[in-house]
């Protein structure tokens, strides 16, 4: 690899790490994407604007992305493109963004190979503007190989143990709601009886009827109020988990 690469993966892998962490994606894809997406840090938008994956400046801000924003004029027609404040709230809005919009990709993204196959399959390619999926899919892949030659052993062991601390909260948060809960039966107004699990709890909330609203709505956090010193712990061990990424190395201070 160039000097230029290895810069780019020493220098953003912190906040891949963190958004990671963050949202419980695998560091070495959002890595790997960041680096097609912006020429190892060489694009325009990379360098000016902070952001590394091409995102555009549509949709509403959030916590890390507030609003801020660049034209590019395109072969045929301009495009708006998010301006990030900083290198770490590109990342951390990259990793919202696969979390809540591309769960499928999201859901493998511990195998690269199969997460490269499902972004590049995705509405995130967008053929329209030239993109080629299978050349993408090949390209993000084979740029994630490529941090065999950058990490350590030791950093390598560091990320495996990072990835399953990471995981660990939200694990047992949906073993607790998925599997150890047993949620009563709710009636409608009507008097028809419906199942509640967490499955149907939201589906449920947005029924017409008001009065299965409200039942399912009171049923549901009950039940979980007998287990607030539970769910607390497990909130805990996901803020101190976000700490850790969030806090600075001794190489920073």
């Amino acid at each position: 690899m160039k000097p230029a690469q290895i810069n780019f993966v020493k220098e953003c892998l912190p906040a891949a790490v963190s958004a990671g962490a963050a949202f419980n994606l695998n560091p070495l894809v959002i890595l790997a994407q960041a680096a097609f997406e912006s020429g190892w840090g060489t694009s325009n938008l990379a360098k000016e604007c902070r952001n590394y994956f091409g995102l555009t400046a549509y949709g509403c801000s959030n916590a890390y992305w507030h609003g801020g924003k660049t034209t590019v004029k395109a072969s045929s027609y301009p495009l708006n493109f998010r301006r990030y404040d900083t290198r770490e709230n590109s990342f951390l809005d990259f990793a919202r963004l696969i979390r809540n919009n591309y769960r499928s990709a999201w859901q493998v993204s511990n195998d690269p190979q199969a997460y490269a196959k499902e972004i590049a399959y995705s509405p995130y390619i967008s053929e329209l503007n030239g993109d080629d999926r299978e050349t993408y899919r090949r390209s993000l892949y084979q740029i994630r190989r490529r941090k065999d030659h950058i990490l350590s052993p030791a950093e390598e062991r560091l990320l495996a143990s990072a990835g399953e601390m990471a995981n660990a909260s939200e694990n047992i948060a949906g073993v607790f709601r998925n599997a150890d809960q047993i949620f009563p039966d709710v009636t409608d107004s009507q008097g028809n009886v419906h199942p509640l699990t967490d499955a149907t709890f939201v589906p449920l909330l947005t029924s017409p009827d008001r009065e299965l609203r409200r039942r399912a709505f009171e049923t549901y956090y009950k039940q979980l109020g007998q287990y607030k010193n539970t769910i607390a712990a497990t909130l805990d061990g996901q803020f101190k988990h976000c700490l850790l990424y969030t806090s600075p190395s001794p190489r920073d201070s």
